[in-house]
């Protein structure tokens, strides 16, 4: 234990700026740990100052005879309690600040969770035409979109220009198709309608979902 020049030592610990501002809890919630802060740092100082005192004191009962210092330990446990309690005083304020701003961030992303979660379920609502042949002339096209991009994703190539292949002998081909569907008195086909004979395949229910959401 030191003596007078701990004491003064604790006493020029500057406080912390009051205009600061803390990003995460605001002005007014800094303003109130600030006052805390204040107090908390007033009674550490008195704490300190009663503890150079009784540390005085117990160098005065260790130099004394043998009762002295079974006093002295007593007054020891005593300093080790006070500082303990102290301590776990000044981490339950700590705790608690911390607290409230998780808090606020535990909010905050569930104030965006929620707006993200609503836009996705927009996302996927239902068509809400009651025109039936609007629908399905519509579910159709999707329907030809989709299944043309998974034919093009498996490397099977498509009419759409996916392939890897001359978009000039793309058309060439698709154009050869037609006739010879039309010569088997096929009429009135266009390129979108060749997609639908792909071969089936087990992604096909999926494709239709997908067409009607």
């Amino acid at each position: 234990m030191s003596d007078s020049n701990d004491s003064s030592s604790w006493d020029n610990i500057p406080p912390a700026a009051s205009g600061t501002t803390h990003p995460e809890t605001g002005s007014d919630q800094n303003s109130i740990f600030m006052q805390t802060y204040t107090a908390r740092r007033r009674q550490i100082l008195d704490v300190l100052n009663v503890l150079t005192s009784l540390g005085n004191v117990l160098r005065l009962l260790i130099k004394s005879r043998r009762r002295g210092r079974v006093a002295a330990a007593h007054v020891f446990l005593l300093m080790i309690w006070s500082v303990l309690a102290n301590a776990f005083y000044m981490s339950c304020l700590m705790s608690f600040w911390c607290s409230n701003i998780a808090k606020k961030q535990f909010k905050r992303w569930e104030i965006i969770t929620k707006k993200k979660i609503e836009s996705i379920c927009q996302g996927e609502d239902r068509p809400c035409t009651q025109n039936e042949d609007y629908f399905f002339h519509y579910r159709s096209k999707l329907l030809v979109k989709y299944k043309a991009i998974y034919q093009g994703s498996k490397g099977h190539g498509s009419i759409f220009g996916l392939s890897r292949e001359d978009p000039h002998n793309v058309r060439q081909l698709v154009n050869e198709a037609i006739a010879a569907l039309t010569r088997l008195n096929i009429h009135g086909l266009k390129s979108d309608n060749l997609v639908k004979l792909f071969p089936e395949n087990k992604m096909d229910p999926a494709l239709e979902i997908m067409s009607e959401a």
